[in-house]
């Protein structure tokens, strides 16, 4: 069988992949995406790569996926590495600014976004990789400012816009993503 071996973005950043069945931690280098099946492999292996991807930036780690079976599948989460100052002190903490579920490639379940300063920006549902459900944005300062109802991917019913400090911006009624 035939592997064409692609280069990834993830790859750019440095990835460290720890390997589920034996607890291996490979670097960036020792994985590879297989463009004949479409999933992740160690390079130079048949077999799909099942485990947890670590991504780092600068030595500071701002990603963490599960996979199975060379695909994104299970938890997902993504930092944003934010310096402090106070008083005249300086530090480094890691925000939260992505965290959500994937099954076998696709985005599945709740997916939330973040502010850098921590509250949520936005909040969606999704099935097979598609928005399904009520998507909602906040403003950083917890001010309702998006909701829309989602069905397979397409907007559905009343979309609300509002300003950061809670006015209305705009309305619009949808049906199967065509303004009615």
């Amino acid at each position: 069988m035939e592997m064409k071996i692609g280069i990834a973005v993830l790859l750019i950043f440095g990835v460290v992949a720890s390997d589920a069945r034996s607890g291996e931690v490979l670097r960036a280098d020792k994985l590879s995406f297989s463009e004949t099946d479409r999933s992740w492999h160690k390079t130079g292996e048949l077999v799909p790569f099942t485990g947890t991807v670590l991504t780092y930036e600068h030595g500071e780690r701002v990603a963490q996926t599960a996979y199975s079976n060379g695909k994104q599948n299970g938890p997902f989460k993504r930092w944003e590495v934010v310096t402090r100052r106070f008083l005249g002190l300086t530090w480094k903490s890691r925000v939260v600014r992505e965290e959500g579920l994937w099954k076998d490639g696709e985005l599945d379940g709740r997916h939330v976004s973040r502010h850098r300063n921590g509250t949520v920006a936005y909040g969606t549902s999704y099935r097979n990789g598609r928005v399904n459900g009520e998507r909602k944005g906040w403003s950083d300062n917890g001010t309702l400012t998006y909701r829309c109802l989602y069905v397979d991917g397409k907007r559905q019913g009343e979309e609300l816009q509002w300003s950061a400090i809670g006015i209305l911006k705009g309305k619009n009624v949808y049906s199967n993503e065509v303004v009615v």
